[in-house]
């Protein structure tokens, strides 16, 4: 019996979980549909009243923009080939490793290559 109703119990909270989650989630979704429609109403508004024209901003007005971003790698450099050469003993024991290497020529991929992993 006591089994039964721990059961029970466990299917009522899971339940009542699922039913908070969907509320939460559907309340988010018509939140962000009703932000959506009011933007892009006002977006066309704007553009009909301009002859099929997106406004011009207001010169006057001083709108920040978004930071420049900033450049800490260089514009290829998810391209480049970088690799490390490690340093054994004929028995296996790490001697050292050099990290200071860099292919000459950048890799940019071509969309013809094989993939070898398994």
């Amino acid at each position: 019996m006591i089994y039964r109703l721990q059961k029970k119990m466990i299917l009522i909270c899971g339940g009542a979980l699922l039913l908070v989650f969907s509320v939460l989630f559907l309340m988010i979704a018509l939140a962000g549909k009703r932000q959506l429609n009011t933007a892009m109403d006002s977006f066309i508004d704007g553009i009909v009243e301009n002859a099929g024209r997106p406004q011009e901003p207001d010169p006057g007005l001083e709108v920040p923009g978004p930071a420049a971003p900033q450049m800490i790698f260089r514009e290829n450099a998810r391209f480049d080939i970088r690799f490390f050469i490690a340093y054994f003993d004929r028995e296996g024991n790490y001697l050292s490793a050099s990290i200071d290497s860099e292919s000459q020529e950048s890799y940019i991929p071509s969309g013809n290559e094989r993939s070898y992993s398994s």
